[in-house]
């Protein structure tokens, strides 16, 4: 700002300084350079290289309402304003299109239980693509956790990409949650706090120069974070209720999820296996001859779930094996599965195969 520029001063600050407020735009002879902050500066800076910049309190939450950033850049004299309130401690970018393409992977190591979340993630972008993590911006945060920035015409929306399960002691403390986040995007819709804020600091890069990678380059980021959950919920038959039966009744559903081979239903639809893992049989979707694999099979939990965008399958969902068949044979509808289970044989009533079909829960 020169010092020819007279900002206009928020309410507050003006009743702070015993101003009066007696006619609109009231300006203030004040030497505003002395008045500006490093987060100001900072604010500025990077307002000036595109980036959609609001302010944070000490909990991260945004002053005053943030969305319209969503869409447009605020005024410099906006910035000034409320990041002059008492209450703002930080400063934060908005991501994507308004900061052009802007996108933040957000590794949250403070809910990680294994102590190698961030290294596991860059090992397996390392091993999928070696140069990639060089032109990364690479940040730590208050918690120590880690953010990862790059532009990218294809960022979407905020994205849950790895979760785990809490543990019994979390679920005690608080008994309504079953997850934790352990990696997530913040992209349209959301926003990052970043450096000089206190507690963030730069580890690699400049946010002043954040690259712009390709569509597929961002695909590897995020299926090799979707590789690390660790938590899956489960398709069920939607809106699907069977009848009570006697215990040697066992539907073709349940029967499948024991007896059938879901491994060899997906090598019939063109999956390949590509290895074994922690009780784990590692898959690679048909067409795909970049990634190493794109989904895997639970032998324990007895679910499949996919980390690729580019199948049938929701990634980050687990499917039990009458689910993976009724996707692949059926085009997702679970009652031709039924039908087709029984006929194959599947299913038991009174310890001999018997057709039978589900009926509807009321109001589906």
């Amino acid at each position: 700002m020169s010092k020819t520029e007279r900002p206009v001063l928020p309410i507050w600050l003006l009743e702070r300084l015993k101003i009066g407020t007696g006619r609109e735009n009231l300006v203030c002879e004040l030497n505003y350079e002395g008045m500006e902050s490093n987060l100001l500066k900072s604010a500025f800076e990077l307002r000036a290289h595109g980036y959609s910049i609001i302010a944070v309190d000490d909990q991260k939450r945004s002053i005053g309402e943030w969305r319209q950033c969503t869409a447009e850049i605020a005024t410099k004299s906006a910035l000034e304003s409320i990041l002059g309130n008492p209450r703002a401690t930080g400063i934060a970018v908005v991501c994507g299109a308004v900061s052009g393409n802007l996108e933040v992977i957000d590794i949250d190591v403070k809910n990680d239980i294994t102590g190698r979340l961030y290294q596991d993630f860059i090992a397996a972008i390392g091993q999928k693509d070696p140069k990639l993590l060089d032109i990364l911006v690479i940040a730590q945060t208050r918690s120590g956790g880690f953010h990862l920035l790059y532009r990218c015409a294809a960022a979407g929306r905020n994205e849950i990409l790895a979760r785990r399960p809490t543990t019994d002691a979390e679920r005690k403390a608080k008994p309504k949650q079953m997850v934790k986040v352990l990696i997530e995007t913040r992209a349209n819709g959301g926003y990052a706090v970043v450096a000089p804020t206190e507690g963030y600091r730069l580890l690699q890069g400049n946010l002043l120069e954040v690259s712009n990678i390709t569509a597929a380059q961002r695909s590897i980021l995020l299926d090799c974070a979707r590789t690390l959950n660790q938590y899956q919920s489960v398709t069920l038959a939607p809106g699907l209720q069977l009848r009570p039966r006697p215990p040697a009744y066992l539907s073709p559903l349940d029967d499948y999820d024991q007896r059938g081979d879901v491994i060899d239903l997906l090598v019939k639809h063109g999956w390949s296996v590509v290895g074994y893992k922690n009780n784990r049989t590692l898959l690679k979707r048909p067409g795909d001859s970049e990634k190493f694999r794109s989904g895997d099979y639970n032998h324990e939990l007895g679910l499949f779930s996919v980390f690729s965008t580019s199948t049938e399958f929701e990634p980050g969902r687990g499917y039990r094996p009458y689910a993976v068949y009724t996707m692949l044979e059926c085009g997702g509808d679970f009652k031709e599965a039924v039908r087709q289970l029984s006929r194959q044989g599947y299913g038991l009533s009174n310890g001999k195969k018997q057709n039978h079909y589900p009926t509807r829960t009321p109001g589906h």
